[in-house]
């Protein structure tokens, strides 16, 4: 009876154990090609529900559900006003573009029910410049917009989801002595981060806390002169924790502790190379940056922790990398390149791991976004007559990362206790099976 109970135990534990392993190492699967739209695009959104994509191009703004390539709804504006950047919020339901030329706004609300043609909520009054891509951001909700890159001030608008008709005016601005080229706004639109060049010569980034609320901001928290040369583009945690820049000539700059600095604060650890843009996960502890047409994609972990800006690894030396971006909990990195062979669409682990093959593309497709898991990407660029908006799902099995608070460095002994305590209820669930069946077999017996 002892060898049965046995027996039968330790047959329940073998099955149990590998069950409960697979859930806390399961790695993402190999990306799969949905669909492709022949479209030009300037600029393209996936929600972070990964439901819908917004694109846009010369003529207008395109609504999508991600899970078909014909458009649900769609606005064309004036012909004067080409459409060169677009931002949506989480759950897809408002959506945003920038305009080239005079630069405006225009906002929409109630995207999920929308069809056909349509015309916006509200838009803004003109700015002296255009809205461009990478200088425009909305929070989760969609009720905070911040827009950058239209001279020398950022333009800041709460309340969005409950404003109508044209000329709407910023709930707040601020005139920067330099010229904005990137713009980052948490995704609760608390903070907003910015980066440029200096009217004087060099470049900048500059942080701003409590943006949405009153007392507004009437000047940056900080404004840090450290990057030596232009910022290209910023990246900001979404607990205000951490900042990063890239420039085009000098390397990238990492500020830990971001929404309590003050002054021109250095950056707390730095890499040498010149990059184009940076990505990182929402606590900004894993980021990911490139190149442009010197090529290479460069990952970091641990970043809230680091003293010093050592790479964990580098792929597609070969490759011009045009654009890359990495899921929230930084478990999956997408990236579009090109070479002598084509364009192409490359998938990557957090590990620095190929998921599957790279995807040939039709065309230039230059522009990247993915939702908040990495399960929907989408890949867009300006050709017209090829293929040039592509749709991919991932399907993502990685335990995601905590946003905010400190990350302790990986090490072991805390890989092996994290993942216990990932196991442990597989494991009690089998315990309790394992002291069922002893009973039951027990009282069998008994009888």
């Amino acid at each position: 009876m002892k060898k049965t109970i046995i027996l039968y135990s330790f047959l329940l534990v073998a099955v149990m154990i590998p069950f409960s392993l697979q859930c806390c190492f399961a790695q993402p699967q190999t990306p799969e090609f949905l669909w492709t739209n022949r479209m030009q695009v300037n600029d393209v959104a996936v929600s972070k529900d990964g439901n819908y994509i917004a694109a846009v191009n010369d003529t207008g703004l395109y609504y999508f559900a991600s899970s078909s390539s014909v458009p649900i709804w769609w606005c064309e504006p004036s012909a004067d006003y080409p459409v060169i950047s677009v931002v949506i919020s989480s759950n897809g339901e408002y959506v945003a573009f920038g305009t080239d030329n005079v630069g405006y706004i225009c906002y929409f609300r109630n995207s999920r029910s929308r069809v056909n043609l349509q015309n916006p909520t509200w838009s803004s009054q003109p700015f002296p410049d255009a809205v461009t891509r990478g200088t425009f951001d909305m929070s989760d909700n969609g009720d905070y917009v911040a827009v950058g890159g239209s001279g020398e001030s950022i333009y800041y608008f709460a309340d969005c989801m409950t404003r109508s008709g044209s000329g709407q005016t910023s709930t707040w601005s601020n005139l920067l002595s330099g010229l904005i080229n990137s713009v980052d706004l948490s995704s609760d639109g608390r903070y907003v981060a910015l980066g440029g060049m200096r009217i004087a010569g060099g470049g900048f980034v500059a942080f701003y806390k409590n943006a949405f609320s009153s007392p507004y901001p009437t000047e940056p928290l900080w404004w840090s002169e450290d990057v030596w040369d232009v910022a290209l583009d910023v990246a900001l945690s979404d607990d205000g924790f951490a900042v990063t820049a890239v420039t085009s000539s000098s390397s990238l700059h990492y500020w830990k502790n971001a929404a309590t600095l003050s002054g021109n604060p250095s950056a707390n650890w730095d890499y040498g190379v010149p990059l184009y843009r940076v990505d990182a996960s929402t606590n900004g502890d894993r980021i990911v940056a490139f190149s442009g047409q010197i090529g290479s994609l460069y990952f970091w972990a641990n970043s809230r922790q680091r003293i010093d800006g050592t790479r964990d690894w580098i792929r597609l030396e070969s490759e011009t990398v045009y654009d890359a971006a990495i899921s929230d909990d930084g478990s999956i990195i997408a990236a579009v390149t090109g070479n002598a062979s084509g364009y192409w669409a490359y998938f990557y682990a957090y590990d620095g791991n190929l998921l599957g093959n790279a995807f040939q593309l039709d065309a230039l497709s230059d522009k990247i976004s993915m939702s908040a898991d990495g399960t929907t990407v989408a890949v867009g660029g300006a050709p017209k007559s090829p293929d040039s908006l592509y749709v991919f799902e991932t399907e993502s099995t990685v335990t995601p990362l905590p946003v905010g608070g400190e990350i302790q460095p990986s090490n072991t002994l805390e890989l092996i206790v994290h993942h216990v305590q990932l196991v442990a209820p597989y494991l009690l669930a089998s315990m309790l099976a394992v002291a069922t069946l002893i009973t039951v077999l027990a009282r069998t017996r008994q009888r």
